[in-house]
C-alpha cells in the first residue's frame, strides 16, 4: 500500500478522508429540514457564546495593553527623572 496522499491511502484501513467528506456532505444535503433546524439553532447558540467569549478576551487583551503602555510611560519618566538628577 502506498503511503502517499492522493493515492487512496487509508491509514486506519476503513475510509479515506475524501470519501468521508463526500458521505457527510450528501447526508447533510438530504437532511430533513426540521432536523436541520435543530442543528442550526445549536450553531446559532454556540456562535453567541463564541462572540461573548471573544468580546471578553478582547477586553482583557486591551486592558493588558493599556497597563503595559502605562508601565512603559512610567518607566520612561522614572529614567528621565534619574537622568535629570545626575546632571
Amino acid at each position: 500500500a502506498s503511503a502517499k496522499k492522493g493515492n487512496g491511502y487509508v491509514p486506519h484501513g476503513k475510509i479515506g478522508f475524501q470519501s468521508l467528506a463526500k458521505t457527510i456532505g450528501a447526508r447533510w444535503k438530504n437532511l430533513d429540514p426540521k432536523r436541520m433546524e435543530g442543528y442550526r439553532a445549536k450553531a446559532d447558540k454556540d456562535m453567541e457564546r463564541y462572540r461573548r467569549e471573544m468580546d471578553d478576551y478582547q477586553r482583557r487583551q486591551d486592558e493588558k495593553k493599556r497597563i503595559r503602555e502605562e508601565e512603559l510611560v512610567t518607566s520612561r519618566r522614572e529614567r528621565e527623572d534619574d537622568d535629570e538628577d545626575e546632571e
